[in-house]
C-alpha cells in the first residue's frame, strides 16, 4: 500500500494545491486528495519528480495532515 496524490497540469491556484515541475510542464498536486492503494495498481512508470520537488510537496503534505489548513 502507498499513498498518491492525484496531479493536473491544469492550472489551479487553490489553497490545497501545491505546483510543480514535472518534465518541463507546471503541474499541480491534490494535497486534500490523498488516497491510499495498492501497488499492484500501478502498470507503468511514468517518471520520476525531482528530488526537490518531491521533499517540498512531502513537507506540504505532511503540514497539511498534521494541520488541516492551508499549508502555505
Amino acid at each position: 500500500m502507498v499513498w498518491i496524490l492525484p496531479v493536473t497540469s491544469q492550472d489551479k491556484t487553490s489553497l490545497f494545491y501545491e505546483k510543480f515541475d514535472f518534465q518541463g510542464v507546471n503541474n499541480y498536486v491534490a494535497l486534500s486528495q490523498i488516497r491510499t492503494v495498492s501497488t499492484k495498481r500501478f502498470l507503468r512508470k511514468v517518471g520520476i519528480v525531482k528530488k526537490g520537488e518531491l521533499k517540498r510537496i512531502v513537507e506540504k503534505v505532511i503540514t497539511f495532515l498534521i494541520t488541516n489548513e492551508d499549508p502555505r
